[in-house]
Protein backbone atom coordinates (compact mmCIF):
# COMPACT_ATOMS: atom_id res chain seq x y z
CA UNK A 1 0.00 0.00 0.00
CA UNK A 2 2.83 2.43 0.80
CA UNK A 3 4.13 2.00 -2.75
CA UNK A 4 1.01 3.46 -4.31
CA UNK A 5 0.33 6.26 -1.84
CA UNK A 6 2.25 9.45 -2.34
CA UNK A 7 1.77 12.08 0.35
CA UNK A 8 2.55 15.61 -0.73
CA UNK A 9 2.40 18.86 1.13
CA UNK A 10 2.65 21.17 -1.86
CA UNK A 11 1.19 24.58 -2.31
CA UNK A 12 -2.42 24.08 -3.41
CA UNK A 13 -2.05 25.89 -6.75
CA UNK A 14 1.20 24.00 -7.50
CA UNK A 15 -0.54 20.70 -6.74
CA UNK A 16 -3.46 21.58 -9.05
CA UNK A 17 -0.92 22.48 -11.75
CA UNK A 18 0.77 19.08 -11.29
CA UNK A 19 -2.57 17.33 -11.83
CA UNK A 20 -3.22 19.55 -14.85
CA UNK A 21 0.16 18.56 -16.35
CA UNK A 22 -0.74 14.87 -16.01
CA UNK A 23 -4.11 15.49 -17.68
CA UNK A 24 -2.43 17.31 -20.57
CA UNK A 25 0.12 14.49 -20.95
CA UNK A 26 -2.66 11.92 -21.14
CA UNK A 27 -4.73 14.02 -23.55
CA UNK A 28 -1.77 14.21 -25.94
CA UNK A 29 -1.17 10.46 -25.62
CA UNK A 30 -4.82 9.59 -26.27
CA UNK A 31 -5.01 12.03 -29.20
CA UNK A 32 -1.90 10.47 -30.70
CA UNK A 33 -3.58 7.07 -30.78
CA UNK A 34 -7.06 8.46 -31.53
CA UNK A 35 -8.75 7.04 -28.45
CA UNK A 36 -11.42 8.68 -26.32
CA UNK A 37 -10.71 7.35 -22.84
CA UNK A 38 -8.41 5.22 -20.69
CA UNK A 39 -10.41 2.04 -21.30
CA UNK A 40 -10.10 2.33 -25.09
CA UNK A 41 -6.39 3.09 -24.80
CA UNK A 42 -5.63 0.13 -22.55
CA UNK A 43 -7.80 -2.20 -24.65
CA UNK A 44 -5.81 -1.31 -27.78
CA UNK A 45 -2.59 -2.13 -25.92
CA UNK A 46 -3.99 -5.47 -24.75
CA UNK A 47 -5.03 -6.23 -28.35
CA UNK A 48 -1.51 -5.34 -29.56
CA UNK A 49 -2.83 -2.43 -31.64
CA UNK A 50 -0.64 0.07 -29.76
CA UNK A 51 2.96 -0.39 -28.73
CA UNK A 52 2.95 1.55 -25.47
CA UNK A 53 2.55 0.99 -21.73
CA UNK A 54 -0.80 0.61 -19.99
CA UNK A 55 -2.03 3.80 -18.36
CA UNK A 56 -2.94 3.33 -14.72
CA UNK A 57 -5.73 5.15 -12.94
CA UNK A 58 -4.53 7.84 -10.54
CA UNK A 59 -6.31 9.18 -7.51
CA UNK A 60 -5.50 12.72 -6.45
CA UNK A 61 -6.71 13.94 -3.07
CA UNK A 62 -7.04 17.69 -2.78
CA UNK A 63 -7.23 18.40 0.95
CA UNK A 64 -8.20 22.05 0.89
CA UNK A 65 -7.91 24.06 4.06
CA UNK A 66 -7.82 27.75 3.21
CA UNK A 67 -6.78 29.73 0.19
CA UNK A 68 -6.29 33.46 -0.13
CA UNK A 69 -8.83 35.43 -2.15
CA UNK A 70 -6.32 36.21 -4.91
CA UNK A 71 -5.86 32.51 -5.68
CA UNK A 72 -9.49 31.46 -5.13
CA UNK A 73 -10.72 32.25 -8.67
CA UNK A 74 -7.60 30.67 -10.23
CA UNK A 75 -8.14 27.57 -8.08
CA UNK A 76 -11.84 27.27 -8.99
CA UNK A 77 -11.17 27.67 -12.71
CA UNK A 78 -8.38 25.08 -12.69
CA UNK A 79 -10.47 22.65 -10.64
CA UNK A 80 -13.40 23.05 -13.02
CA UNK A 81 -11.09 22.26 -15.96
CA UNK A 82 -9.65 19.20 -14.18
CA UNK A 83 -13.11 17.85 -13.41
CA UNK A 84 -14.15 18.11 -17.05
CA UNK A 85 -11.35 15.85 -18.32
CA UNK A 86 -10.11 13.77 -15.40
CA UNK A 87 -12.52 10.85 -15.38
CA UNK A 88 -12.20 9.82 -19.03
CA UNK A 89 -8.41 10.10 -18.73
CA UNK A 90 -8.26 7.77 -15.73
CA UNK A 91 -7.78 10.41 -13.06
CA UNK A 92 -10.06 10.45 -10.04
CA UNK A 93 -10.27 13.61 -7.97
CA UNK A 94 -11.25 13.69 -4.33
CA UNK A 95 -11.80 17.15 -2.91
CA UNK A 96 -11.86 17.50 0.88
CA UNK A 97 -12.78 20.69 2.67
CA UNK A 98 -13.60 21.22 6.30
CA UNK A 99 -14.52 24.84 5.69
CA UNK A 100 -17.86 25.54 3.98
CA UNK A 101 -16.44 28.86 2.74
CA UNK A 102 -14.25 26.83 0.37
CA UNK A 103 -17.27 25.21 -1.27
CA UNK A 104 -18.64 27.63 -3.82
CA UNK A 105 -21.45 26.64 -6.16
CA UNK A 106 -18.81 26.28 -8.92
CA UNK A 107 -16.88 23.70 -6.93
CA UNK A 108 -19.97 21.84 -5.73
CA UNK A 109 -21.35 21.58 -9.28
CA UNK A 110 -17.99 20.29 -10.60
CA UNK A 111 -18.28 16.92 -8.85
CA UNK A 112 -20.89 14.30 -9.76
CA UNK A 113 -20.62 12.43 -6.46
CA UNK A 114 -20.61 14.30 -3.18
CA UNK A 115 -20.28 13.26 0.42
CA UNK A 116 -21.23 15.80 3.10
CA UNK A 117 -20.81 15.54 6.83
CA UNK A 118 -22.71 17.61 9.37
CA UNK A 119 -22.41 21.39 9.16
CA UNK A 120 -23.99 24.13 11.22
CA UNK A 121 -23.79 26.62 8.36
CA UNK A 122 -27.46 27.16 7.45
CA UNK A 123 -26.67 29.02 4.22
CA UNK A 124 -24.52 26.12 3.04
CA UNK A 125 -27.18 23.55 3.89
CA UNK A 126 -29.96 25.31 2.04
CA UNK A 127 -28.16 26.97 -0.89
CA UNK A 128 -25.46 24.48 -1.84
CA UNK A 129 -26.77 21.17 -0.59
CA UNK A 130 -30.35 21.97 -1.51
CA UNK A 131 -31.48 19.02 0.55
CA UNK A 132 -33.91 18.71 3.41
CA UNK A 133 -31.90 15.69 4.58
CA UNK A 134 -29.04 17.95 5.60
CA UNK A 135 -31.10 19.20 8.55
CA UNK A 136 -31.17 15.71 10.07
CA UNK A 137 -27.44 15.00 10.18
CA UNK A 138 -26.35 14.35 13.76
CA UNK A 139 -22.57 14.13 13.29
CA UNK A 140 -20.12 11.44 14.41
CA UNK A 141 -20.10 9.53 11.11
CA UNK A 142 -23.53 10.62 9.88
CA UNK A 143 -23.33 11.95 6.30
CA UNK A 144 -25.06 12.55 2.98
CA UNK A 145 -23.93 10.80 -0.18
CA UNK A 146 -25.70 12.09 -3.28
CA UNK A 147 -28.68 13.15 -1.15
CA UNK A 148 -28.95 9.82 0.70
CA UNK A 149 -28.43 9.87 4.47
CA UNK A 150 -25.94 7.25 5.64
CA UNK A 151 -24.60 6.45 9.08
CA UNK A 152 -21.06 5.08 9.22
CA UNK A 153 -18.41 4.38 11.79
CA UNK A 154 -17.05 7.50 13.47
CA UNK A 155 -13.29 8.05 13.20
CA UNK A 156 -11.85 10.67 15.55
CA UNK A 157 -9.10 13.15 14.65
CA UNK A 158 -6.75 11.25 16.95
CA UNK A 159 -7.34 8.02 14.99
CA UNK A 160 -6.80 9.84 11.68
CA UNK A 161 -3.46 11.19 12.96
CA UNK A 162 -2.39 7.64 13.85
CA UNK A 163 -3.27 6.44 10.34
CA UNK A 164 -1.33 9.33 8.78
CA UNK A 165 1.74 8.55 10.90
CA UNK A 166 1.58 4.91 9.88
CA UNK A 167 1.26 5.71 6.16
CA UNK A 168 4.18 8.16 6.29
CA UNK A 169 6.54 5.47 7.67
Amino acid sequence: LKDIIEIKNNNLIDYIEEINNEIERRKELFDKYKVYNINEFNQKILNNLIDDELVLRNIYIINHTNINNDDKIVFENKLLYLCQFSQKLGINLIYISRNTNNLSSTIVSSFDSKLYFKTNNKKFKTNLLGSENSNYLIGNGDYLYNDERIISAYISNKEIEKINKYLKK
